[in-house]
C-alpha cells in the first residue's frame, strides 16, 4: 500500500507471538491499504530469541507444552543457559525494543499507532512510560492493568465455566446429555482423558489430550460463538462412540490446525511458555504470593 500510516500490533499472553496478527493484518489491509503493519515477536517468543527447554519436545511428557513435572528441569535449563541475562526478557526491555524499532523504521511525517491486546496493553503501557511522545495514538484492547495478578486466571476461568455449565443443568436437552451436574461430568472427563480414554482421538498439536481439551475449553469460553460448543464436546468426548471420533477429529483440527503449520497449531508452537512464567511471576503476581 501507500504506507502513509504505521500500525504496531502487540500480542498478549504473556508469551504470545505476533503470529496471530498476520491474518488479521491482511484483513485490515483490504479496508485500509494505506497502513503499514509491524508485528513484533516479544523477546522470548515466536521467531525472536525464544526461551525454550527440552521439556517442549513434541514427544516429551507435556508435548510442546510443559507439564508440571517438567517445569523444575526447564527452569534449571534456562538459568544455566542465560544466567543473569534471563532478567533481560522483561516487559520493560520489550517496550524499549518497540520504541527503538519505531525510531529506526518510521518514515518522515508518518503517523504511528500502537495496538495492544490483553498483556499487550500492559506492554503498551510500559512503552508509553518510556516513549510518552512517540506514537500518535495507542489502542488498548482487553486491558491488563498495572497491578493485575495472573495468579487467579485459572480460578476465574473455572468460575465462568461453572456458570456456563449451571445453565446447561437448567436446560432439558443439555442436562439430558450431561446429567444434573455437568461441572462434575467435565472434571471426570479430564481425569478419564489423562488415563487414556478415547484413544482413537488425538489432538495434532503435540499436547496431551487432557491438556488440549482444557486449553480448548478455556479459549472457547472467551468467545461468544464458541462457548456453546463446550457441552456438546464434553458429551461426545465422554461417549466416544464410532461416529464421535471423526467429529472430534474435526473439532481438534478446527482449534489447533492440521499439523502443517497453520492455525492454532502454529500459534502454540510459537508461544513462549517459559517467557510467560518469567513475566507473570516477575510482574503479574501477588504479594504475598498464593500458596
Amino acid at each position: 500500500g501507500k504506507a502513509t500510516r504505521a500500525l504496531w500490533m502487540l500480542q498478549g499472553g504473556p508469551g504470545g507471538s505476533g503470529y496471530i496478527f498476520e491474518g488479521i493484518a491482511k484483513a485490515i489491509a483490504t479496508k485500509y491499504p494505506d497502513v503499514e503493519f509491524y508485528i513484533p515477536d516479544h523477546r522470548g517468543t515466536g521467531r525472536s530469541t525464544k526461551l525454550t527447554c527440552a521439556g517442549q519436545a513434541p514427544d516429551s511428557e507435556g508435548g510442546i507444552g510443559i507439564s508440571t513435572s517438567e517445569w523444575a528441569a526447564c527452569l534449571a535449563e534456562n538459568q544455566a543457559r542465560w544466567g543473569e541475562r534471563l532478567a533481560a526478557f522483561s516487559t520493560t526491555n520489550a517496550a524499549n525494543d518497540v520504541g527503538l524499532l519505531i525510531e529506526r523504521t518510521r518514515r518522515e511525517g508518518q503517523p504511528v499507532f500502537v495496538y495492544g491486546v490483553s498483556y499487550g496493553t500492559y506492554w503498551a503501557n510500559r512503552y508509553l512510560q518510556l516513549f510518552p511522545d512517540q506514537a500518535d495514538g495507542v489502542v488498548m484492547d482487553s486491558i491488563a492493568a498495572p497491578g493485575s495478578s495472573l495468579a487467579r486466571q485459572d480460578e476465574d476461568a473455572n468460575e465462568a465455566a461453572r456458570d456456563l455449565l449451571a445453565l446447561c443443568a437448567k436446560d432439558a436437552t443439555c442436562s439430558g446429555k450431561l446429567g444434573p451436574d455437568p461441572w462434575t461430568k467435565a472434571l471426570a472427563l479430564v481425569t478419564k482423558l489423562a488415563a487414556g480414554h478415547c484413544p482413537d482421538v488425538s489432538p495434532p498439536a503435540g499436547l496431551t489430550k487432557n491438556q488440549a481439551v482444557r486449553l480448548a475449553f478455556g479459549t472457547m469460553l472467551m468467545h461468544p460463538h464458541l462457548r456453546g460448543y463446550i457441552p456438546a464436546a464434553i458429551h461426545r468426548l465422554d461417549r466416544c462412540a464410532a461416529n464421535d471420533v471423526p467429529a472430534l477429529g474435526t473439532f481438534f483440527t478446527a482449534l489447533y490446525g492440521d499439523g502443517q503449520g497453520e492455525g492454532e497449531d502454529e500459534m502454540l508452537k510459537s508461544w513462549g511458555f517459559v517467557l510467560s512464567n518469567n513475566i507473570a511471576f516477575s510482574e503479574l503476581w501477588e504479594t504475598p504470593p498464593p500458596t
